[in-house]
């Protein structure tokens, strides 16, 4: 949660001017990690097998560049265009993310179509993980989870998804689940993709540095994590059809049985600290599946970290985690534009979601919601964290004795109609 300030107001969108930031590492560092990656390099390019690791040199620059990033404030604008144009989905977005010594922040703030809002905030205090959600006006969270705590093996939060797109498609990732916040880091996606010897990295030296490599095709990864009995419900529930219905749940089967990898083409520019300019993601067969562009880049000042103002992600496949669909023309093209970022430490930000009197609380984060048959606790919140610790106790408490107070009525009820009939006769 944002914390107001005498300089900025209490909206969760209001980010800060920039800061004035110093060196860590000069350009001259950033010269020399050049031309010791293009030898490194050229001399892993004619390795007799075609495949190579990343040469040390570039690996040291990424992984520099990732940690300097903690602590990070970062605002993001992002635009959608769809070929298919008044569908259901998000054309715009703001996006705020203050990340620090593994605890984070995120806010984003959804346009739909007709100027429909909707908000969205999660936050990870070291301990629990919060995710909110609110449609009204006023952008006042309406409902709010809480997951891992003391259910650190809840299997539901592996499969619910944590992503930062812009931070993604410039070669920097955070865990991409709600369970994998257990160990938080800020990493270079570059380097977590092409370590494993799996990934048969191959790198093209020159000006710009072009990797080529495999990685496990996501689709698939997902596949294995649906359940295709509770999703064909889901569906039908919704209305769709038994012929909509079967087609999903066999496309999902396919997915689950195709294990042939990713491949990915990676270029990085050496002037700009090994930035990430370009990605395209294609099937193994070659299918196209997404681009990146990256440009307009800006030194920030933190070890040789270049970001870019402007990266745009076209899309060439109707359903990403489905992979169907193909086209040659871009189904979905996402503009993103660094709006502000600063890397210093923030005092206005807490790591907790603000619970209104009245936020609709489904608690996943308790030992006792591993018994609950819904695998959650459901109350509403008072105004303070503290009273909602004390609201789920008396959720549970009230519950018991309510359940004790209506079967005592109950019995009443029938001994009375007994007596009344008993008398009739």
């Amino acid at each position: 949660m944002l914390m107001p300030t005498q300089q900025t107001a209490s909206s969760l969108l209001v980010a800060t001017l920039l800061s004035t930031i110093l060196f860590s590492f000069g350009r001259t560092s950033v010269a020399l990690c050049e031309e010791d990656g293009k030898k490194e390099s050229s001399r892993h390019e004619s390795s007799t097998n075609g495949h190579s690791p990343m040469p040390n040199s570039i690996r040291e620059v990424l992984v520099s560049n990732s940690a300097t990033m903690d602590p990070i404030w970062l605002k993001v604008s992002e635009t959608h265009d769809y070929a298919v144009p008044n569908l259901p989905r998000p054309i715009g977005s703001v996006s705020t993310l203050y990340f620090q010594a593994g605890k984070m922040w995120y806010s984003n703030q959804l346009r739909f179509p007709s100027d429909v809002l909707q908000s969205e905030e999660w936050s990870f205090d070291g301990k629990v993980f919060y995710t909110g959600s609110a449609a009204a006006p006023n952008g006042k969270l309406t409902v709010i989870g809480k997951w891992l705590g003391e259910n650190l093996d809840d299997p539901r939060a592996e499969r619910r998804p944590t992503g930062f797109p812009y931070l993604e498609a410039v070669g920097f990732s955070l865990p991409r689940t709600i369970a994998a916040w257990k160990s938080a880091l800020f990493e270079s996606e570059i380097v977590h993709l092409t370590s494993p010897a799996s990934a048969h990295l191959t790198i093209e030296p020159g000006e710009v540095l072009k990797l080529r490599f495999q990685i496990p095709e996501p689709a698939h990864l997902n596949a294995q994590t649906v359940d295709l009995d509770q999703m064909a419900q889901d569906m039908k529930r919704n209305g769709a059809t038994a012929e909509t219905v079967a087609s999903a749940v066999d496309r999902f089967k396919r997915l689950r049985s195709e294990e042939a990898p990713r491949r990915v083409e990676m270029w990085l520019d050496p002037k700009l600290g090994y930035a990430l300019i370009y990605r395209v993601d294609s099937t193994f067969e070659g299918k196209r599946i997404r681009t990146i562009d990256c440009s307009d880049f800006k030194f920030t000042g933190r070890a040789s970290l270049w970001l870019p103002q402007k990266c745009v992600i076209k899309i060439y496949v109707k359903n990403m985690m489905q992979l169907f669909g193909f086209t040659d023309v871009p189904t979905e093209t996402r503009t993103f534009g660094l709006e502000q970022v600063s890397f210093e430490p923030r005092a206005d930000v807490t790591f907790a979601l603000d619970c209104q009197p009245g936020t609709a609380i489904f608690d996943r984060s308790v030992v006792a919601a591993r018994t609950a048959p819904s695998g959650q606790l459901n109350y509403i919140a008072p105004s303070t964290n503290v009273a909602l610790r004390d609201s789920a106790r008396g959720v549970r408490t009230t519950w018991r004795s309510g359940l004790v107070i209506g079967n005592v009525l109950f019995l009443i009820v029938l001994c009375a109609l007994a007596w009344w009939r008993w008398r009739s006769h």
